[in-house]
């Protein structure tokens, strides 16, 4: 229902709406009507009598046969709520039947205007939905369906024809195992799929969604992935040409875990070692000169001498797969082989393990001198991802938690008009 005005603008102004707008002919501004006390701005279109208008579906122009009064939330005009209504005509197209007319301000099925759309969009990449709907002064549910239809639109056109290079990784949402798998473009670092679970069958459906977008599961040639078991049997059967690189920063943590459970079973019986937990874990060149001094002492220690092995051996594995190092992938290959072997007759069990490990997964972790593929691209986001949950205080949905993503890490193409929310 249009409100009663409080006053109404002269015609001259609505030469300034009409502009302002971009309404194009045939529809025109026919009215404005301000009122104050609610603080609110209705702006009232309106088409002459006999304008023909295009089918949705095949273009045809046809005259109007009936209309039906729509309102559409638009973005405020100083401090007052905008909201623009229309009679939203119907057609009879000889060839597609009864349709109703697309209008140029908003899109199909919306209560808002696509500028209002694009603020509420913009707002939402940045800041938690929450706060971004009180701004808007919308609610919650509101805003979440308004972003589902805006990036259910900007998905449907994704363009995949280009990838052969993705990384693999998945992050938890939820207390008691809920994940979410996460595939990003590695090249173009955008999020390109996102599905529940992080079983074999995620690479299946990324597999299926990439045949649906105009890629091709044979064309991927590299994939970044961590040890997970179900990652790899996923690779091998679905992207059957791809070379699997495991992230070496997974290497490198097994081997600070390793390193951490020597530490503490040697603790008990070694003064030393009291007080020096994160010492352990810090590269060579970021350690103070203190801390330096009592790494040295714990070493020399006779109660701690596998504490102070497993630390030569993980700065040694780090200076293996140090890209600043240079070594040249058969170099490489070969002080890896090194590296097992010794971490294997070291009879230290817990680095043994991760001898082990790295032996089980050999290939794929000296693929990196090859790809220098990492997931570090897709641990930042997640960290970022994980502060704007904790600011929401979680999401309800597993739904909300891939939609937000792709908000903040999709790079997706909305359509919207260029303007100051999405600049060129």
């Amino acid at each position: 229902m249009i409100m009663g005005p409080r006053d109404h603008l002269n015609g001259e102004g609505y030469r300034i709406f009409q502009e302002g707008l971009k309404i194009t002919p045939p529809w025109f501004v026919k009215e404005v009507r301000l009122n104050e006390d609610r603080r609110r701005l209705d702006i009232i279109l309106d088409f002459p009598k006999g304008s023909r208008f295009k089918c949705p579906e095949c273009g045809c122009e046809c005259t109007a046969y009936d209309t039906r009064i729509r309102e559409w939330r638009h973005l405020d005009f100083f401090q007052y709520a905008t909201h623009i209504f229309a009679p939203l005509p119907r057609i009879e197209c000889p060839t597609c039947g009864v349709r109703t007319v697309e209008v140029p301000w908003a899109s199909r099925r919306s209560g808002f205007t696509i500028l209002f759309e694009a603020l509420a969009v913009e707002l939402s990449m940045s800041m938690n939905v929450s706060k971004a709907a009180k701004k808007l002064r919308i609610s919650d549910d509101t805003l979440w369906r308004m972003l589902r239809r805006s990036a259910a639109r900007a998905l449907e056109k994704q363009d995949l024809s280009d990838v052969f290079a993705v990384a693999v990784d998945e992050t938890s949402w939820r207390k008691g195992h809920k994940y979410v798998t996460f595939v990003f473009d590695y090249w173009e670092k955008r999020l390109i799929f996102a599905t529940e679970g992080r079983g074999s069958d995620t690479l299946a459906l990324f597999a299926d969604h990439l045949k649906r977008h105009g890629g091709d599961p044979m064309r991927i040639r590299e994939v970044c992935c961590d040890m997970s078991p179900a990652y790899i049997k996923g690779v091998e059967e679905n992207l059957p040409r791809a070379s699997v690189t495991f992230d070496k920063f997974h290497v490198v943590k097994a081997m600070n875990d390793a390193l951490d459970k020597v530490r503490r079973r040697e603790s008990a019986h070694c003064a030393e070692l009291k007080g020096t937990r994160w010492y352990w874990r810090k590269n060579e060149k970021d350690l103070s000169a203190g801390q330096r001094e009592s790494l040295e002492r714990a070493c020399l220690s006779g109660a701690c001498k596998q504490t102070g092995k497993a630390y030569r051996m993980k700065i040694l594995l780090q200076r293996i797969l140090d890209a600043s190092v240079g070594l040249h992938p058969e170099d490489a290959r070969s002080q890896l082989k090194d590296w097992c072997h010794w971490a294997l007759v070291c009879r230290i069990p817990e680095v043994a393990a991760v001898g082990m490990m790295i032996k089980r997964h050999f290939e794929g972790i000296v693929r990196w001198f090859h790809s220098r593929m990492t997931n570090a691209m897709v641990e930042g986001y997640n960290s970022v991802l994980r502060a704007g949950r904790a600011m929401a205080r979680g999401f309800r949905t597993v739904g909300n938690v891939i939609l937000k993503s792709f908000l903040m890490a999709g790079k997706l193409d909305f359509d919207f008009p260029r303007n100051i929310w999405n600049p060129v």
